[in-house]
């Protein structure tokens, strides 16, 4: 007779005839409609609702760890699989999680979805067991195998059922349904590493982000993620590395909040239109990129920013015209600035210093002379001069470029664009020699002088060229008679009046004697370490920089050096412009940008440098003081109150927000120090009252009750391991009545129910 003879389904459980009782051996998800018993197997039939993706079962088993005569059990298992008739093998297809105290075991298979709880069996032996004595005390006899007992789980679609070698293997085993359920994985991994999730207030749209990139779906289903469709992706532009741990929301859905631990801050983007991340927007007025040194132009109506980066030019798009902030962090172009080259010789042979320290080349050289053919040493420098600046036409089809000294001279150039304000449409080359700087008489010492033109910048109409050397503190005007054209201005540019040298010399000479140090110390330290100019639009303005402060002047005549008088000097920027650092006046001087030390930080100027202000208030939190590896955030429903979970420290952080949803706003207020059982917090998210948070650590959800005072918040010892694909969890949301909650991790997203609202307790 067929074991199954003797088994029963009453409320959901399996009973089997044993020893003359009923004893529970099985339970079967909701959706049980019958059985019936095919040839020697039992076959469970559900109803046409019933769909297996969707109603999973992740029993407990409750092993004893004594025997009835006080023996001390010790269990070990492996897992077998068959193919439901009687072909077992050694195949591993599932895996086995702890849930609460051992040994109590949660077991479910892991296979690919339509063969979820598909004849698995997971086999579990006492290791050691001690002979029973005829006539202990249940009256159990001796039985022939007394090394190891074997209890087997038989999983068969949504059901699950023990049988044993031996009847006293049901008395040390018992079969249960926990509180926590696994309920289904999503349909579609939005990425191979989920590192965070966050649903809008009603469930019908879900935001997930991996270390660089957000992807939204629409949910047909609220909260049910094998409904995911529609998808829209979003990458943020951080432009200080990727890392992207976790992501929130406000009540609103008009602000987005990202959690970055490589830059170890949170950013607040603001979404104009609700819970659309394409509508996803940081307005900043600042932005940090390493790729930059000099020189920065906001051209073409706002839309390109244009900066130096060594020898080169490279071009942004803005998604927001003058707004810094929403750089796009993909190069839309490149250009090369041409380096100076040139090669001094010299009829003698060469010091021993020079031979030693300067880098020349020396060799014997053969010439004639009256016939005879004579040989001479020869010394060889080979010196250079990289683009010190850069500058544009007003209307965008000239850009010019001019380098330090080379040897004796250094070069402007100007190349036409064919496309305004493309770079890589430059074309026909104009060239100007300058002498403008500190050279020696040592031929050595004659290359990329830092002491000399440093900036270069051209007047609207094209009439007049500035330049600025560091040598005399001193900017140059020089004029030229056909607009944007160098030819005009001469054979050389010289730092030479124009009286004295007609032919390139310079018109103006303004020496900026209001700022520290005007004098050199040599002829290679400029201890001002000024660096750079601008000009309003208007040409009223001239603004100058040092790595210290902004120094502001009024011009009588627009762009004419000889009516400049000094007006003010602002330190807003001292603590972060660097000896490159610079500024530049755009969009007809209403907004003006500071640079230096890889950062553009933007401000608004509404008359001059004393009324600037800050167009947007930061929208970044800096938590390194916390914890270096921030891995997850989640804002109350108020937004007042910001959580942040350090998987460097363990800990979990509370701020306090003065202004709703403002991340500028934020203070920090108090720190939890997590149980030892959180070994890898990865997420955080509490319940809508407030006084529960639950905190992931690698497959573990830990339950913690919120008290008061935060930092003495209790663990109540709750807790729940997940049981499906995911080694690593890396975010946790709560559906809107706490009868769900949705985990993000390595591998998928998983969906669990529990019986208790906001509540993981297992058992």
């Amino acid at each position: 007779m067929s074991m199954y003879d003797q088994v029963a389904f009453i409320n959901g459980s399996y009973y089997t005839f044993i020893d003359s009782a009923w004893t529970k051996t099985g339970i079967a998800v909701p959706g049980f409609t019958g059985s019936e018993i095919i040839g020697d197997q039992l076959v469970i039939n559900y109803d046409s609702d019933f769909d297996i993706l969707r109603n999973g079962l992740t029993p407990f088993l409750n092993f004893t760890n004594v025997d009835s005569d006080g023996n001390a059990i010790t269990w070990s298992s492996s897992i077998v699989y068959s193919d439901g008739v009687n072909n077992v093998g050694n195949t591993k297809f599932a895996d086995i999680s702890i849930v609460g105290s051992s040994p109590q075991f949660s077991i479910v298979p892991t296979k690919e979805p339509d063969e979820h709880y598909k004849s698995n069996i997971v086999r579990f032996e006492t290791s050691g067991l001690p002979a029973f004595s005829i006539g202990d005390s249940i009256g159990q006899e001796n039985y022939d195998d007394q090394s190891k007992l074997t209890v087997d789980v038989l999983f068969s679609y949504g059901a699950a059922h023990i049988t044993s070698d031996h009847t006293k293997g049901y008395s040390l085993v018992t079969i249960g349904s926990p509180l926590v359920n696994f309920f289904n994985n999503s349909s579609i991994v939005p990425f191979g590493d989920n590192q965070g999730l966050h649903f809008n207030n009603n469930g019908t749209r879900l935001f997930v982000n991996n270390n660089s990139k957000i992807n939204q779906y629409d949910l047909t289903i609220p909260y049910d993620t094998l409904t995911m469709e529609n998808l829209k992706s979003y990458t943020p532009h951080l432009n200080d590395g990727t890392g992207l741990t976790d992501l929130t929301f406000n009540d609103s859905g008009n602000k987005m909040y990202l959690v970055n631990n490589s830059g170890n801050k949170i950013h607040e983007y603001d979404v104009d239109t609700p819970f659309d991340i394409t509508t996803a927007i940081k307005r900043d007025n600042i932005l940090n990129q390493d790729n930059m040194d000099k020189d920065i132009v906001i051209v073409d109506n706002g839309s390109k920013l244009i900066t130096k980066t060594g020898t080169t030019v490279v071009s942004h798009d803005l998604e927001e015209n003058y707004n810094i902030s929403t750089w796009n962090n993909t190069t839309t172009s490149i250009k090369s600035l041409t380096t100076l080259t040139y090669q001094v010789k010299e009829n003698r042979y060469p010091s021993s210093y020079e031979r030693r320290y300067s880098g020349v080349y020396y060799f014997r050289q053969t010439f004639f002379s009256g016939g005879r053919a004579f040989t001479r040493w020869v010394s060889q420098w080979d010196h250079s001069s990289t683009a010190k600046s850069y500058c544009f036409s007003s209307d965008g089809q000239y850009i010019f470029w001019v380098t330090g000294l080379a040897s004796y001279f250094g070069r402007v150039y100007r190349q036409t664009l064919t496309t305004p304000w493309d770079i890589t449409s430059a074309t026909s080359t104009q060239t100007r020699n300058h002498t403008i700087g500190k050279t020696t008489i040592d031929t050595f010492e004659r290359n990329d002088k830092n002491n000399g033109v440093q900036c270069i910048r051209v007047s609207p109409d094209g009439l007049k060229l500035f330049l600025l050397d560091t040598y005399t503190h001193s900017i140059f005007q020089h004029n030229m008679t056909t607009a944007y054209s160098l030819s005009s201005i001469g054979s050389n540019i010289r730092e030479l009046d124009n009286v004295i040298e007609p032919n390139g010399g310079y018109e103006v000479k303004f020496t900026y004697s209001e700022i520290p140090n005007p004098t050199p110390t040599s002829s290679y330290t400029d201890t001002s370490n000024v660096r750079n100019f601008s000009f309003n639009s208007s040409g009223t303005k001239l603004y100058i920089t040092n790595d210290n402060d902004v120094y502001e002047y009024n011009l009588i005549s627009p762009f004419d050096l000889n009516s400049v008088t000094y007006v003010t000097s602002y330190g807003i920027f001292s603590s972060d412009i660097s000896t490159d650092g610079g500024i530049f006046i755009g969009d007809s001087d209403q907004r003006i940008y500071a640079y230096g030390n890889n950062f553009i930080r933007q401000y608004n100027l509404d008359s001059n440098l004393s009324t600037i202000s800050d167009p947007f208030k930061s929208k970044e939190l800096v938590v390194s003081t916390e914890d270096n590896q921030p891995s997850g955030i989640y804002f109350n429903d108020s937004g007042t109150t910001l959580y942040m979970s350090g998987s460097q420290t363990n800990n979990v952080f509370k701020y306090t927000l003065a202004d709703k949803d403002k991340i500028y706003s934020a203070s920090f207020d108090s720190a939890y120090s997590t149980p030892a059982l959180i070994t890898n917090l990865s997420g955080i998210v509490t319940n809508k009252n407030e006084d529960k948070m639950y905190l992931l650590s690698d497959r573990l959800v830990a339950e913690i009750d919120i008290n008061s005072q935060f930092s003495i918040s209790t663990d109540p010892g709750v807790s729940y391991t997940t049981v499906k694909g995911n080694s690593a969890n890396r975010g946790i949301r709560w559906n809107n009545d706490g009868s769900q909650f949705i985990i993000a991790g390595n591998s998928t997203l998983e969906t669990y129910k529990t019986d208790n609202l906001y509540r993981v307790i297992p058992i």
